[in-house]
Formats: structure tokens, C-alpha cells, sequence
């Protein structure tokens, strides 16, 4: 709530708050979001975590969340390597570096590090107590970056490897900051 969809229509404060009511009359406990790189300045190719109406939105429904008692569990990355390599439905990912999927998976676990400072360390966001990453773990067809390996619904190996290099690069981002 609070974000425009893809047609450009947005929740008005009245209905956000609505939404939020609603969840907590039902007795909601954990709400699974998905979390894009909201942050993301694509005309100025920067990280803008103070003027994104995006990711103010997106903080705004946490905060919406807190005051009714209800932890968020954010996905923080959908389709892998999709999402890292800007071939899945998510768009165009900021994590890319053509070629170089070291460095794509570098910038990804950079951005779940910050993602877990701005909202956490920032804005005091105590709500956020799960973090996922990547529930569609796949890539359908073609070669896979870095292995050259095939993929294909039988041979889903390399796959998961690539999957497992984001997550470390999260994991080793986290644990560096």
C-alpha cells in the first residue's frame, strides 16, 4: 500500500491505513513483501535512500506494520540470477555488470547490507525480523553466467550455485558491516 502499481495508481493515506487495520483485525503476525531495489536512482545511476517516493512509500507500510504489532519478512531479491543479471520480469537491476558476474553478485550483496542498515540502523525499523532471498531460485534455459554450464529442468546445478553466490555475498556483506 502506499506504492504506485503499474498503471500508476496509488493508495490514498486513508486506504493505506485501512489496509494496515485490516491485517491487524485479522490477526496477522508476519506479512512476506516483496522488496525491489526501490532505492534506486536510475536516471542518476545512484542509491537515493533519502528522496526515492518509492522507498519512502515501502517505509511508510513497515511503519504502518509496527504500530500494529506485525513483523515484515522481506524479500529482498525475487528471481536469481535474474534479478542480479536483469533477465527475469523485475526490469533492469542495478546489480549488473555486464560480464561480470562476481561483481553483479558483489553489488547485490552490498545492496541487502545497506537495505538491512537504512531500514534497521536508520529508521529503527524493529518490525523487519526475516530476511529472504530469492523465492523463484531460477533461470529458465540457456547457459548459466560464470559456469557455462547448460541449464535445463533436469540439470538445475548450476543454477542452484549461482543462487548459493548471492546468498554468500549477502551473508558476507552482513556480516563485513
Amino acid at each position: 500500500a502506499g506504492l504506485n502499481d503499474q498503471f500508476g495508481r496509488i493508495y490514498n493515506e486513508e486506504l493505506c491505513e485501512l489496509e494496515a487495520d485490516r491485517a491487524a483485525e485479522l490477526g496477522l503476525k508476519v506479512a512476506r513483501t516483496f522488496y525491489k531495489w526501490y532505492a534506486w536512482d536510475d536516471k542518476n545511476k545512484r542509491w537515493d535512500w533519502e528522496n526515492s517516493n518509492d522507498f519512502n512509500a515501502f517505509c511508510r507500510w513497515v511503519e504502518r506494520l509496527q504500530k500494529r504489532g506485525i513483523e515484515v519478512a522481506l524479500n529482498a531479491g525475487w528471481c536469481s540470477p535474474g534479478d542480479i543479471l536483469s533477465n527475469s520480469w523485475t526490469g533492469q537491476s542495478p546489480f549488473t555488470v555486464p560480464g561480470d558476474w562476481k561483481a553483479s553478485v558483489q553489488k547485490f550483496g552490498d545492496f541487502v547490507s545497506e537495505t538491512v542498515h537504512q531500514f534497521i540502523e536508520v529508521r529503527g525499523f524493529t518490525n523487519i525480523k526475516i530476511l529472504v532471498l530469492f523465492t523463484e531460485p531460477r533461470k529458465p534455459g540457456g547457459v548459466m553466467p560464470a559456469t557455462s554450464e547448460p541449464f535445463s529442468e533436469t540439470n538445475r546445478e548450476p543454477m542452484f550455485r549461482l543462487w548459493n553466490d548471492c546468498v554468500n555475498a549477502a551473508a558476507a556483506a552482513l556480516r563485513r558491516d
